[in-house]
């Protein structure tokens, strides 16, 4: 069992805890964890975790939604092996 922060906690939610347990395998994506906590085969009704050093760091409905945020975070363009259908990154001109 994994336990992480989750600093998006509200009491005005159902369900909401302030740390987030799971037994789900995370994938890891550079440095990284991301856990698909909550499985389902409702349109959007998905949940990818997003954590970094024991905290939630962010939530989305999808795996490239959450690589998306991380690309973001971490300010590392993603190259083309690690997110297939996205345009390779260009080469840096010199």
């Amino acid at each position: 069992m994994t336990a992480y922060k989750n600093p998006f906690h509200s009491e005005k939610y159902q369900g909401s805890t302030a740390i987030i347990e799971t037994d789900v395998k995370p994938a890891q994506y550079k440095g990284y964890l991301i856990y698909h906590r909550i499985k389902t085969n409702t349109p959007g009704g998905n949940v990818f975790d997003i954590v970094n050093d024991g905290v939630c760091v962010g939530m989305r409905a999808g795996i490239n939604g959450a690589k998306t945020r991380i690309d973001e975070l971490s300010g590392i363009p993603p190259r083309a092996e690690e997110r297939p259908g996205l345009p390779a990154r260009e080469k840096e001109a010199g």
